[in-house]
């Protein structure tokens, strides 16, 4: 009998044992359960499985802040150029305007363009504003002043002499110091591709000798000196970052497959910042102006030809038809409107030549026109042009133009039609 008892007692406390075992096992998955649901553990991503591993996720981050940066660079260019077309494109002739002109903020390097004029003004300006042209008209001119050659920028080409393209202030020049001379054609193939880097173009300039930096051809004879130069700022904007590195691989380039050595290429952030400023300036004295026709119906592509022709305008295409000067250059253009009946006439001011008086010559073309289509001349707000309107037009353009000339930048000079394009 207590044999049996005692396999009893045995029995039921094994099976005690076993289901408080179990409650304990049951109990902490229950628990872990419950903490898994709380705070999950970082899932493991299988590249294999068709998910992006961590090193491609990684990867694409990077990339996307590439692109984010890339596009805000691309924007900011964006935004300027748009800044400027909307400057240049809806030009106002309103009299009571105030004229745009470049901030001093006290900075010593817009201190000669204190005195510019300030009024009223209805040509439309851009947003860029103050630094390097002020040399070479300057100095050359009845008040000389050296201001930017001795502090726009520490940069080696500082005081070079100007060649018939280059001009310190306005590229960034290199010189390759050749071992010995170098026949033109050895150069026109080594820099054949060397056009532009980006949107800035570039120009390569030679010296036989004589002391003169020219455009080298084949005639040329034996080159003594040969020097490179990128322009630091155009409509597109400044010379940026990467322009400036294609630049100077290129040069870099252009050296070895002319024997040259020790090129000195100036630092990327001085020559950026000159960039930047010369644009800055450069936008204040922009201007894009125009003055349209409503005529009473709209015009066919003929019809807009044909009244061209008897307005000695030269066709351009696409509808687009000019006023040349003497030389061939643009004095302003004509051409369909924004809308059906209207035809608008633009003068680019920094582009035109003042010797061909263009705004002179754009009224009195819009006023022949007008008369010939039975339209009336008007501004962007459709209100007519009246005489006084055009007289403060005429006066606030004067200014403009003696800003450009005062700057070195003449309208429709060489160096004009550089940095305005």
């Amino acid at each position: 009998m207590n044999t049996l008892w005692t396999s009893l007692l045995g029995l039921i406390l094994i099976a005690l044992l076993v289901v408080l075992m179990f409650n304990l096992l049951q109990g902490r998955q229950i628990r872990r359960r419950a903490a898994l649901r709380e705070d999950p553990p970082p899932t493991v991503v299988d590249a294999t499985a068709g998910e992006p591993a961590a090193a491609e996720l990684h990867a694409e981050a990077a990339l996307g802040k590439v692109s984010q940066r890339t596009t805000d660079h691309s924007m900011a260019g964006a935004d300027a150029t748009s800044a400027a077309s909307a400057g240049r494109i809806e030009p106002t002739f309103e009299m009571g305007g105030e004229v745009l002109e470049p901030a001093l903020d006290g900075d010593p390097l817009r201190e000669p363009i204190v005195d510019q004029p300030t009024g009223p003004v209805g040509v439309e300006g851009f947003d860029r504003s103050d630094d390097p042209m002020l040399a070479h008209e300057r100095m050359q001119g009845d008040n000389p002043e050296p201001w930017l050659v001795d502090k726009a920028m520490a940069l080696p080409q500082r005081g070079v002499e100007a060649g018939p393209i280059l001009d310190s202030r306005l590229d960034c020049i290199v010189e390759l110091p050749l071992g010995g001379p170098v026949m033109p054609d050895r150069l026109m193939t080594a820099a054949g591709a060397l056009r532009r880097v980006g949107t800035k173009p570039v120009a390569i300039e030679a010296d036989t000798g004589n002391g003169q930096w020219i455009v080298p051809t084949a005639a040329s004879g034996a080159l003594q000196r040969v020097r490179a130069g990128v322009l630091l700022a155009n409509r597109t904007g400044p010379l940026n970052a990467m322009e400036f590195s294609e630049f100077e691989d290129a040069v870099t380039g252009l050296g070895v497959a002319l024997g040259a050595g020790g090129a000195i290429v100036p630092a990327m952030s001085p020559v950026l910042d000159h960039a930047r400023r010369l644009d800055d300036f450069c936008a204040a004295l922009d201007a894009l102006i125009g003055a349209n026709i409503e005529t009473p119906t709209p015009l066919s592509n003929d019809e807009l030809a044909a009244l061209a022709k008897s307005l000695g305008l030269a066709e351009r295409g696409s509808n687009r038809y000019v006023r040349l000067g003497a030389a061939g250059e643009v004095v302003f253009s004509l051409s369909f409107g924004e809308r059906a009946e209207q035809l608008t006439l633009l003068l680019d001011v920094p582009r035109a030549p003042v010797h061909e008086q263009p705004w002179k010559a754009m009224i009195d073309c819009a006023r022949r026109c007008a008369q010939m289509t039975g339209g009336q001349l008007v501004d962007d707000a459709q209100r007519p042009l009246s005489t006084a309107q055009v007289a403060v037009v005429s006066k606030q353009l004067e200014e403009r133009y003696d800003g450009l000339r005062r700057a070195g930048l003449a309208a429709g000079s060489s160096a004009a039609l550089r940095v305005f394009n």
